[in-house]
């Protein structure tokens, strides 16, 4: 039964990381989420509270501690494993004039987009879009989740084609962090 729900789980986050519009910014608030939650369910487990497991809950009466313990044993090494495997992506550092273009303070941007920046900036119908893509000036993690995002926006620029050279310092670009 454990084995069931957890599986459940898994093929959840798999469908979530499918897909051609997946970004990494996405991609790591995915898996950020999955590391948070197996902590969440190894603890849990551990004082016998097995609402996150329909199926182990039929057959909770049933289970010894030492089935316990493999189970939150399982868990931990699950999520070792996935905080090692995907150590980068969950390091990755997104730049604000990536999360927030409108926000961002074009001085403490990569000379090399500055000027992008600006004409982003001043353009009224990107605010626009990127309003309508992300629901505000900021590409929040609750709207990466959903079917519109914030990378509609960046894709709708003339200015997507910047290249990893172009953001050196930055730890990514448009090109690279949100198509």
């Amino acid at each position: 039964m454990y084995l069931a729900d957890f599986f459940g789980k898994m093929n959840e986050v798999t469908l979530k990381l499918q897909g051609k519009g997946v970004t990494l910014i996405q991609s790591k608030a995915v898996i950020h989420s999955l590391t948070s939650r197996l902590d969440l369910y190894w603890q849990s487990i551990g004082r016998r509270q097995f609402a996150h497991f329909p199926l182990l809950t039929k057959v909770s009466e049933a289970l010894t501690d030492e089935r316990l313990l493999i189970y939150t044993d399982h868990l931990r090494m699950v999520n070792a494993d996935l905080k090692i495997r995907f150590r980068d992506l969950l390091d990755l550092d997104a730049p604000t004039w990536v999360m927030q273009p409108f926000q961002a303070d074009v001085a403490e941007c990569e000379p090399a987009i500055q000027e992008h920046l600006i004409d982003i900036q001043s353009d009224d119908e990107a605010q626009a879009i990127f309003r309508t893509t992300c629901g505000s000036n900021t590409l929040s993690v609750t709207r990466l989740s959903g079917r519109k995002r914030g990378c509609f926006f960046w894709l709708s620029q003339p200015h997507t084609s910047w290249s990893r050279d172009s953001a050196r310092s930055s730890t990514c670009s448009p090109s690279t962090a949100i198509a």
